[in-house]
């Protein structure tokens, strides 16, 4: 039902009744307006403006923030898992710089604002002075830190959206996410993720003698995550990192491993799907892998 604002008596149907020149219902009704004779006349409501919690963020988010947020709306929240210089954090900062590049829109959308807008820009610098040189390292995130990324976006048809992403640091599969169950109640923002986006290394993959570990910690991480209900029931994407390097010769590796994962997780999860993601010296390809992510993540807008 459509907000009313207040009701105003403007005049009276009897020509005998004062109230038309500010006296009082001739009929004797304490609220004119409920007089059968009265004219009225309904102001349109005034909706209060939205407003969220305040979020007081560093130069990225805190798990406590992303709490926060929540509380007030429904926002897409991708959890970033894999193992430590796995492509991760690079692949936030290539989005960014996506919607950076792009003035009037990537994959159908404006970037508008980040509530992360320092830490992506960090982010950003490291990834290409990265792919400039091979003896720069990306600072490796911890939950210390302040591990969620905020974009604000708009579609064309000027609609707005949000999403969050959580990069979970790859230190913490070895810590014992992939390990022990119970580790997952460490990370209690994760309940709230709507997405699970998973990185296989493809040059950890691509050495025979470490595929079958690395493979298996994955899964065993999302068969943790999913016994403590973190996030169970959700879209999962399965990322190929660094597969404009490793894809073409470990192919057959590749399709025995998307198989892997369907025998294993394809009751837990909503839905599984599966990404070669390209580095960002790789612009063409880099450009389609990642609007692939942004649109999994979108999907349901």
């Amino acid at each position: 039902m459509e907000d009313v604002g207040d009701i105003k008596v403007i005049g009276c149907k009897r020509d005998d009744c004062p109230i038309s020149s500010g006296g009082v219902c001739i009929q004797d009704f304490e609220h004119a307006e409920d007089c059968d004779q009265a004219i009225t006349q309904t102001s349109k409501a005034i909706k209060p403006k939205e407003e969220f919690r305040r979020v007081s963020p560093g130069t990225g988010l805190s798990l406590e923030n992303l709490a926060t947020m929540l509380l007030d709306r429904d926002i897409p929240t991708a959890a970033v898992i894999g193992a430590g210089a796995s492509g991760k954090t690079t692949f936030l900062a290539m989005l960014f710089h996506r919607f950076l590049r792009h003035s009037d829109g990537f994959s159908g959308y404006r970037f508008m604002d980040s509530q992360s807008f320092l830490a992506l820009n960090e982010k950003l610098h490291y990834a290409d002075m990265r792919s400039r040189s091979t003896s720069v390292q990306m600072p490796r995130t911890s939950l210390e830190e302040e591990p969620v990324f905020h974009f604000k976006t708009k579609d064309k048809s000027d609609q707005s959206y949000e999403c969050l992403w959580i990069d979970i640091p790859g230190e913490a599969m070895k810590q014992g996410l992939s390990k022990v169950t119970s580790a997952w109640h460490d990370y209690r923002g994760l309940a709230r993720s709507t997405h699970v986006m998973l990185f296989l290394d493809l040059e950890i993959v691509a050495d025979r003698s470490k595929r079958g570990p690395h493979v298996e910690q994955a899964i065993d991480t999302l068969v943790n995550s999913i016994q403590t209900n973190t996030w169970n029931g959700k879209n999962l994407l399965v990322v190929f990192s660094k597969s404009d390097a490793f894809a073409k010769k470990i192919s057959n590796e590749i399709e025995s491993i998307k198989s892997r994962f369907l025998t294993r997780l394809g009751d837990d999860f909503k839905a599984i799907e599966f990404c070669e993601l390209h580095s960002l010296g790789a612009e063409k390809n880099a450009e389609k892998s990642i609007a692939q992510v942004w649109q999994w993540l979108h999907a349901a807008n």
